[in-house]
Order: C-alpha cells, then sequence, then structure tokens
C-alpha cells in the first residue's frame, strides 16, 4: 500500500514536466515547418540574403543530379542557379519531424516543382537535416533530394491525359528536332539513325528530311519511347534531359536539354500531352 502511494505521488510530481516537455515537442515541430516553409519562400523569392539566414555556416547540400553543395556560401549560389534553370512553382509537405539527439532535427517530406504548363512536374523527396543553435533558433546543417529511381506510384504521377499522338504535329514539329544542329551535340539522326534501340529512318541521299513513308516509319518507332499523357513516364522527354532540370541519371548521346523551358523539349512535350496541328 505504501508503494502504491508513492508511485502515486510520484506520478503526479512528474506530470508538470511531462508536459512541458511535450509542449516543448510540439513547438519544435512547428519552427522546424516554419524554417522549411521560410525555405521554399526565400527559394520562390530567389533571395539569397533570406535563404542564408537559413543554413548554418558549414550546412551542405546533395542535390538529383549528384552535384555536392558544400557550405553556405555555395548552397545559396547553388539553389540560386537552379531556379533559374529551372522555374517553377515550388512546394514542400513535411510528413514527419523527428529528434535523434537533443538540439537536432530531420524533417522528411514531399517535394514538388510545378510548372506553368500541364504536365510540368517534378515529384522527389527530400531530407532536412536541423540544428538548434544557442539562442534556440533552428538552422538547415543539410539537404538531400532524391528522385525514385522506378515509376512513381499512381498516387504521384499526373493523370494521363486522353487522346492519341498526332501524326501531323510529330510530322511538321517533332521531326525537325531530330536533325537540328546543337553547339556542343551530335545531331540526334547523327546516334539514333543506326545502332540505338530508338532507330530512325536514314534520310535519302541529299534530302533534308523525311518522305511520308519514312516519317510514318518514324512515328511508329519513337511513339514506343512515350507515354501519352505522361511527362515523367515518357523517356522522350526524360533522357536528353539534364537531372537537374528533371531528366533521368545518362543519355549516351550526351544532356541536349538543361531547362524545360527550352523550346525543342516543350515541342517535345506539348506532342506528348497531345498537342495537335489543328
Amino acid at each position: 500500500m505504501r508503494l502504491l502511494a508513492t508511485l502515486v505521488l510520484w506520478s503526479i510530481a512528474t506530470l508538470p514536466a511531462i508536459a512541458r516537455n511535450a509542449g516543448r515537442a510540439s513547438d519544435d515541430d512547428a519552427a522546424i515547418r516554419e524554417v522549411v516553409r521560410k525555405y521554399v519562400d526565400a527559394r520562390e523569392k530567389r533571395d539569397p540574403n533570406l535563404l542564408a539566414a537559413l543554413f548554418t555556416e558549414d550546412a551542405d547540400q546533395i542535390t538529383t543530379s549528384g552535384e555536392w553543395r558544400r557550405g553556405r556560401d555555395n548552397v545559396v549560389r547553388g539553389g540560386l542557379a537552379s531556379s533559374q534553370s529551372n522555374p517553377g512553382a515550388r512546394q514542400i509537405a513535411i510528413e514527419a519531424v523527428r529528434f535523434p539527439a537533443p538540439g537536432v532535427a530531420i524533417a522528411d517530406g514531399r517535394y514538388e516543382i510545378r510548372g506553368a504548363q500541364a504536365g510540368d512536374q517534378r515529384r522527389m523527396w527530400t531530407t532536412f537535416l536541423l540544428m538548434r543553435g544557442g539562442s534556440g533558433e533552428w538552422r538547415v546543417a543539410a539537404i538531400r533530394n532524391m528522385v525514385p529511381t522506378g515509376s512513381l506510384p499512381a498516387s504521384q504521377e499526373p493523370a494521363a491525359q486522353s487522346g492519341a499522338l498526332d501524326y501531323e504535329y510529330f510530322k511538321t514539329k517533332v521531326q525537325p528536332i531530330f536533325l537540328a544542329k546543337r553547339a556542343g551535340h551530335a545531331r540526334c539522326i547523327a546516334c539514333h539513325g543506326s545502332g540505338t534501340p530508338l532507330r530512325l529512318q536514314a534520310l535519302a541521299p541529299g534530302a533534308t528530311t523525311w518522305n511520308d513513308e519514312d516519317a510514318r516509319k518514324n512515328f511508329e518507332a519513337v511513339r514506343r519511347v512515350v507515354v501519352p499523357g505522361s511527362v515523367t513516364k515518357s523517356r522522350l522527354l526524360v533522357h536528353p534531359l539534364t537531372e537537374e532540370a528533371g531528366g533521368d541519371f545518362y543519355h549516351s548521346g550526351g544532356k541536349h536539354w538543361s531547362s524545360q523551358n527550352d523550346d525543342e523539349w516543350r515541342t517535345l512535350k506539348a506532342w506528348v500531352l497531345g498537342q495537335t496541328t489543328k
């Protein structure tokens, strides 16, 4: 009986401390989410001062392209450069915050960059490591961005638009891209005219484009690397695009486009999304 009474008294005595700790954890959780919100806001405003204020001096970041930005200045500089080359509305939804040690927090969330056009979406995961400073403020010590290596779950993939790929748009708008010259790169036809899984028809001697018969063969070949209505699942779009801009890891012919705002890439995307010549 005496033991029970002692336990009851001990429980009553410790309740205020438990309540204080729970309240502190809730406050810290809210503070972490606010830091991430300010990070997104600073990226959207492209403000180097607002961005720098959120990081520790020795902060680092690893991007989806594999770039390792070390030190606050490099993190800020690289972030602003990425915003310039890959514009779009950024949104981070933090799904979990945990505290593995006093003064240390890890926040995991979904990271989405949504462009002005339908289908302009990058979906990633991001992890923030934050440290509490001497005056109690939380600052970002590290960021790790990750892109799924396989197909995204249906719940994360933009809804595909219905409708077939348009042949006339392909013939008049898409095909010329395969023949275009770009500084520092071979023309698409140079590699895809032979020896690659995506095989375009050879041009007739002296011809500057394909006849209708060969254009239809090209159409059938290229449509095999397209999922109509889906930007992220269409290899035609992600294979020659840099990782930083939303492309995949490797293209043996090099990365021809470093931004989703490139006119040629947008033409390809419009075709994938059902654009017609009418």
